[in-house]
């Protein structure tokens, strides 16, 4: 029915957030377009932001990555659904 979910089986979440070396400050009130103001929704947009579903290069040190397979990794559109596992608080967002 049109629904795209998106699915990564590294903890890319983990990833970035070791990675990210600065952030926005935190968002304003809804719909000011400040972005998004907490962590793991912060980290997630970071996919659909850089169209790709593992969006660092080089990747994280034991992540197993082959980078002639690259593309397939990327999104040409945005999901609907994200799916990624992680070691961080577990959460869900809607």
């Amino acid at each position: 029915n049109g629904v795209r979910i998106t699915a990564c089986t590294q903890d890319v979440l983990r990833h970035l957030s070791a990675a990210e070396a600065a952030r926005e400050p935190a968002a304003g009130p809804a719909g000011s377009g400040a972005g998004p103001s907490d962590r793991m929704s912060r980290l997630a947009a970071h996919l659909p932001g850089q169209r790709s579903a593992y969006p660092l290069f080089p990747p994280a040190v034991g992540v197993c990555l082959d980078a002639a397979l690259a593309s397939h990794l990327a999104m040409d559109t945005t999901p609907d659904l994200l799916l990624l596992p992680s070691d961080l608080n577990p959460f869900a967002k809607v």
